[in-house]
């Protein structure tokens, strides 16, 4: 299993990710006994809930991430392209939330305020355009 650091922002996700494909390919029942075996309490619905939609609400930042931090193929048009498609996601997945709405609220501020002057950069659009890929 993957544990948390404080070094790499996506060490909570990954594990969060694990967990419920573990539920879902083997059942609660196998968590279960690993709860019991190492003496701690199973997760209850709400929690369980509640990192299910985390794990949604955090799944397109990932992907984006992963895009941008790639150390093949990647140039200054993926920029504006990837941080569009995020955004479009997020919008996209807050609907179906319940738990996690505020994350992606604050996840959608953070872009806006980090990466909105970019969408009118004349570099990075004429860079977007130029890469055969879009």
């Amino acid at each position: 299993m993957l544990r948390p650091n404080a070094t790499r922002w996506n060490s909570l996700f990954l594990p969060v990710e694990r967990l419920l494909r573990i539920i879902k390919d083997k059942g609660e029942g196998a968590i279960r006994v690993i709860c019991t075996d190492l003496k701690v309490p199973m997760f209850n619905p709400g929690e369980l809930a509640f990192l299910t939609e985390y794990a949604v609400a955090m799944s397109p930042v990932a992907q984006a991430t992963n895009i941008l931090q790639a150390e093949a193929n990647i140039q200054m048009g993926w920029l504006l392209p990837t941080i569009n498609l995020l955004t479009a996601k997020l919008d996209r997945v807050k609907l179906q939330l319940k738990y996690c709405r505020p994350l992606v609220d604050a996840l959608q501020v953070g872009i806006k305020n980090r990466f909105g002057h970019m969408t009118e950069d004349p570099e990075l659009i004429a860079a977007a355009i130029l890469l055969p890929k879009f």
